[in-house]
């Protein structure tokens, strides 16, 4: 038996190979290019690097006046870019952009076995077992089909996290060349998200608190350059005249300032209140949420399952501190608190934290079983012993997670479906009824037409239609309080702005209905503005499976029924299609 054990040397990197590379598989089996756009968000990245590689700079080409862009900071479109340069043709190039994203999360396998070796100083089997575990997360599998940030800006981060923490390990230290690089380190993340400035605050806290100017203001030399750079970029080329229905595209103005300011001393502290109750309840759908990365059962009661993660996290960053990795611990606190202060659900922005909270649980479990293996021994070899053992159940639990976790994904994919947010499994629509849409637009409208959708970016990169969403961005009205009702604006003030931007179609789409908080006040918005004398709407296009329809709007009094928009954006030009029935999709009745 002892000539089949793996050289002690050789033992972590073969099993860290064989865990990521099962990972690697099980991510390129169930890939699904059709998904690219679906969120809203990856289409918008990916229609931001068509416009790069296109030369036309960094702008948003799939709205009305292809404005620049002005929110996402852009580095991950530039990266995107230079796969759209290889690969030019959409949606073929689909699977390049998720290979793209698959790639970053397999480098996160190893290094979150880092993170719990090297910083948390734990054993060899838990180390591996945490890696293990990431693999097994649903969570994590399901976003290499989404073109996010997410995966991309964790491994960033968590790279850059384990530079600083060695870099400015020894107190006694006042070299500033490391510190400056450490500083570009942690910039590259701030070009990949805007998040990345908690990475930055933790390491500019450590240093002032202990007295290391020297090294602090190395630091903020090599990272203030780029968002910097980034920030001059956004007020450069800041539109105050686009329409308020572009806010959501060029800026958080719609939603993370309006929602921090007051109307004025008298809204103070009305203001105060809503913020420490978006906080409070972000909090509590946090450690739901990390429940779930630990697969807590969820029959266990919610409050409960909080208690206990909360816990275990404090109880983890707590050992973390005193084991000397206190940037991570503060890196950790200062995203977490970035994350929850923002009037979104926060399940997709806490996906960076995931290693770290593994990580975490399992410096805890293994503090404890270190005391429990102390217990009645009467000598030192006894606990060696039953440590051991409870490591190598460690590392069992974890690989065995791994297997039963990708094994199930694989077994619960449905190759007609479209996926369900970052889970494979449950998926929540055919795709055929997409197909349909996609089809009847390419055959019945312009290029030049412009199209108010709820997946106007998706749209515009399977037709070259452009388009916009025809509400007001409004979030902290989706989620808050927890049976909140979406304010997404008036047909009163949403049709003129319509008009303005010379939308002709409206896709109503209540095959979206679960997919995101505001979908059904966003359908009944539609009846309501499709049946409005505004804008004259008249059905022309229905799905086989009634989870798309399409409107063609005859705006009064414009000629030939198109809307012309009352300046910044080109008007509708060109022969007009002829009267079109009501259509619906291939095979119905």
């Amino acid at each position: 038996m002892n000539g089949l054990r793996l050289p002690a040397a050789r033992r972590a990197p073969l099993l860290l190979l064989a865990i990521t590379l099962a990972w690697l598989l099980a991510a390129f089996l169930l890939r699904d290019g059709r998904a690219v756009g679906l969120f809203h968000d990856d289409g918008i990245y990916v229609a931001a690097a068509q416009s790069i590689a296109n030369g036309d700079g960094y702008r948003i080409p799939n709205l009305p006046g292809e404005l620049w862009q002005t929110k996402y900071p852009v580095l991950f479109p530039a990266l995107l870019a230079l796969v759209w340069k290889l690969f030019p043709v959409f949606p073929a190039n689909a699977y390049a952009f998720q290979a793209l994203v698959t790639l970053f999360g397999a480098a996160l396998i190893p290094l979150s076995y880092l993170v719990a070796r090297r910083l948390f100083r734990m054993a060899e089997n838990p180390a591996l077992a945490v890696a293990g575990l990431l693999a097994a997360s649903p969570w994590f599998l399901g976003l290499t089909r989404w073109v996010l940030t997410e995966l991309p800006y964790a491994t960033a981060a968590i790279g850059a996290l384990l530079l600083c923490e060695r870099t400015f390990a020894a107190a006694g230290r006042r070299a500033t060349g490391p510190a400056l690089l450490a500083g570009l380190a942690v910039a590259a993340g701030c070009l990949l998200k805007s998040q990345g400035i908690a990475l930055a605050a933790a390491v500019l806290t450590l240093l002032l608190a202990q007295r290391r100017w020297r090294e602090a203001a190395g630091f903020f030399a090599g990272w203030i350059p780029l968002p910097a750079l980034g920030l001059g970029w956004q007020l450069a080329h800041a539109d105050p005249a686009a329409s308020p229905l572009l806010d959501y595209y060029l800026s958080y103005r719609s939603s993370m300032l309006d929602f921090a300011a007051g109307g004025g001393l008298g809204q103070a502290a009305t203001t105060a209140g809503t913020a420490v109750a978006v906080f409070a309840q972000n909090l509590g759908r946090a450690l739901l949420h990390f429940s779930t990365f630990l697969a807590l059962p969820e029959a266990m009661p919610g409050g409960l399952r909080a208690t206990l993660i909360a816990a275990l996290l404090a109880a983890g960053l707590a050992l973390a501190w005193r084991r000397g990795a206190r940037l991570t611990a503060l890196f950790f606190l200062y995203f977490l608190a970035s994350t929850l202060v923002m009037p979104w659900e926060p399940l997709r922005y806490l996906i960076p934290l995931l290693p770290l909270v593994l990580a975490l649980a399992a410096l805890a479990f293994e503090s404890a079983a270190l005391r429990v293996a102390g217990r009645n021994a009467p000598d030192g070899e006894i606990v060696r012993r039953r440590m051991r053992l409870a490591r190598s159940l460690a590392l069992g639990v974890g690989l065995v997670a791994c297997a039963i976790g990708l094994g199930r994904e694989a077994l619960t994919y449905r190759p007609a479906a479209v996926p369900e947010y970052v889970q494979w499994s449950a998926p929540w629509r055919d795709w055929q009824g997409f197909a349909e849409t996609i089809d009847w637009l390419r055959a019945h409208t312009r290029p030049e037409d412009v199209v108010a959708s709820p997946l106007d970016p998706f749209y515009y990169l399977h037709t070259g239609r452009r388009g916009v969403r025809y509400w007001f961005h409004n979030p902290q009205t989706y989620f808050y309080p927890a049976h909140a009702a979406p304010q997404l604006g008036s047909v009163a003030e949403i049709a003129p702005e319509l008009r303005r931007l010379g939308v002709r179609w409206l896709i109503r789409e209540p095959a979206l209905q679960d997919f995101y908080a505001e979908s059904a006040a966003a359908d009944a918005l539609a009846l309501e503005l499709v049946a409005s004398p505004l804008t004259g709407g008249r059905l022309v296009f229905r799905s086989r499976d009634a989870g798309h329809f399409i409107y063609r709007l005859d705006w009064p009094g414009a000629p030939d029924g198109v809307g012309f928009p009352a300046g910044g954006v080109a008007p509708v030009a060109g022969p007009r299609p002829a009267p079109i029935s009501i259509a619906r999709g291939p095979g119905a009745r």
